[in-house]
């Protein structure tokens, strides 16, 4: 029955409160979450990462989430994330599957390479002056 107990348990879900992208989709999960099964923190936020022991290189790179002392990354943050908001039931099984088909965390992947550019797009109209990783170093304009 680990479970159902562990769906009780809040996950903890680490995102980069510098990135646009993310912070939208924090504030997202946020507005879904009614049942308030997860704690959503920014991982740049002082202390974070001391306290709840991250690589920063780890979770500038992937989402980060934590349950019972485990750290789920990427697409399998992103699953457990889903089977904890109801709204999102219905796309859970088809993430879990891709997950374990092996494209799930490479679709994830290509997607967060591309977060700085899309985060830009989506919160700041193209005006974000924060360099992006894939691309070199290059500032989104």
């Amino acid at each position: 029955m680990r479970g159902v107990c562990e769906m009780r348990t809040p996950l903890y879900v680490f995102y980069d409160g510098e990135c646009p992208l993310c912070t939208h989709t924090a504030r997202w999960l946020q507005r879904l979450d009614w049942q308030r099964r997860l704690v959503v923190l920014s991982f740049r936020a002082p202390g974070v990462v001391t306290r709840y022991g991250l690589d920063p290189v780890r979770a500038e790179a992937r989402l980060q989430a934590q349950i019972s002392g485990r750290t789920l990354e990427g697409i399998a943050a992103v699953e457990a994330i889903m089977a904890r908001l109801p709204v999102l039931w219905l796309l859970w099984p088809w993430v879990a599957l891709a997950r374990r088909l092996g494209i799930g965390q490479w679709l994830y992947d290509w997607v967060a390479r591309r977060r700085w550019h899309w985060g830009a797009r989506l919160t700041c109209a193209g005006a974000c002056s924060r360099p992006n990783p894939s691309r070199g170093g290059e500032t989104e304009a």
